[in-house]
């Protein structure tokens, strides 16, 4: 049966972006990153689901990391820079569902807006995907799909750094109980951890 997954880095202190969405406290975990969604991951999803403002952070990097425009000269060595590229290429040929009211051109290659209210939407995609739906950031959307009981696995990063205020990944006012799948420990000090929702 199709999942809807959640992967997403946090800090120590459960955000996933400062009060206006910086990123700048992410640090790049290959071992992390290939144990989950790399090219031989434990997840292989045919489809990202986005909110509209992370689709456009996507955007905004990502094609160009793909097509070589980006420079990758911020990235301290060869094995990150290659990563980025193998990142980049997955991200670019997976189907993206973004959750918006723009009309307006998406600029990234197999992208589509989602048709009608975000959880009938996520239920029908649900049910039709030929495999897997991820989520990256996307708060709101995690929110609204937490609250219909539509989220079947989280994966949460946790990022070495305390950022002291910024967005919550757990926006929702419900409270959930979650079961521990699996845990891991990267050399750099990571924490993955991967949970399913308890059935109480």
């Amino acid at each position: 049966m199709t999942r809807i997954i959640i992967d997403n880095r946090m800090t120590v202190d459960g955000m996933f972006a400062g009060p206006n969405g910086e990123l700048d406290w992410f640090m790049p975990d290959i071992e992390l990153d290939s144990y989950v969604f790399g090219p031989s991951g434990k997840e292989q999803p045919t489809t990202i689901l986005f909110g509209r403002t992370t689709y456009d952070m996507f955007r905004d990097y990502w094609p160009q990391v793909h097509s070589g425009e980006m420079q990758l000269d911020f990235l301290p060595s060869d094995s990150l820079r290659q990563h980025e590229r193998d990142i980049a290429a997955l991200l670019t040929n997976l189907r993206k569902v973004v959750v918006t009211s723009k009309d307006d051109d998406l600029g990234w290659h197999n992208t589509e807006k989602i048709d009608g209210e975000l959880v009938a939407a996520a239920q029908k995609l649900k049910e039709t995907s030929d495999g897997d739906i991820i989520i990256f950031g996307s708060g709101s959307v995690i929110a609204a799909l937490e609250k219909a009981g539509l989220v079947d696995d989280y994966w949460l990063q946790v990022t070495p750094v305390v950022i002291g205020s910024g967005k919550s990944m757990f926006a929702s006012d419900m409270q959930q109980n979650l079961a521990l799948i699996e845990s891991k420990v990267s050399g750099q000090g990571g924490v993955l951890l991967h949970y399913q929702p308890k059935v109480v």
